[in-house]
């Protein structure tokens, strides 16, 4: 069984079918063995914006944090009009000593395309997550399963688990210096750093999505 398909409206940049594996039971009550299998996997690419309070390159403490709920990179101008707030609230200004920095995270995350569902979302797409009621997938590495299924003790086991490259989340990238309450571009309007990052990574992300349809157009 799957968990419960879930709608998206982050942008695909990579389909591909993988070579994967999880730990089950083929009849489903005999015992646990490496169960192989081939799955079209859908990436799709995911920014989250952080407000953080710095001071001597420390982090202080973390603020508010923002998905991109109206697009890609949206979550980055949420940060920083919070953070701006932050810096009203707390009287910080570009010669404090306290720091106010909105840090970004660009992940990918492999889901598993459905369809549909009745009563759908008008935007968006469906997915499930890549995984099963039965267990969590994995790269498929003969060696290193039989290294799981052979190890002769609890320790051998986890050492050998710590091995296997389980399915999930890969960081893209966590830029820096996008914005800061010192006020890193000066000369220019405060989100001009984040401007010209923002406009670099969706000229990206567009190319993405373009190869990622022609690969699925080729596939069907």
């Amino acid at each position: 069984m799957r968990p419960a398909p879930f709608c998206s409206t982050f942008p695909i940049v990579r389909r591909q079918i993988l070579d994967l594996a999880r730990l089950g039971s083929l009849s489903g009550v005999g015992p646990s063995q490496w169960i192989r299998f081939e799955q079209p996997v859908v990436w799709l690419r995911e920014a989250s914006s952080q407000v953080v309070f710095e001071h001597g390159g420390h982090v202080l403490e973390t603020g508010a944090s923002y998905v991109d709920s109206g697009g890609y990179l949206t979550s980055l101008y949420s940060a920083i009009e919070s953070a701006k707030h932050e810096c009203e609230v707390y009287g910080v200004s570009a010669h404090s000593i306290l720091i106010v920095r909105v840090v970004l995270s660009i992940i990918d995350i492999p889901v598993v395309a459905c369809p549909t569902p009745p009563n759908a979302f008008r935007a968006g797409n469906y997915f499930y997550k890549a995984e099963s009621e039965e267990g969590t997938w994995f790269h498929f590495a003969d060696a290193d399963m039989r290294a799981v299924a052979e190890a002769k003790s609890s320790s051998e086991r986890d050492t050998a688990w710590q091995e296997l490259s389980r399915l999930t989340s890969v960081e893209v990238e966590v830029p820096d210096g996008l914005w800061s309450s010192r006020g890193d571009a000066p000369g220019y309007s405060d989100t001009y750093r984040a401007d010209q990052y923002v406009h670099h990574q969706r000229n990206i992300v567009q190319a993405l999505i373009a190869g990622a349809e022609v690969g699925a157009l080729r596939a069907g």
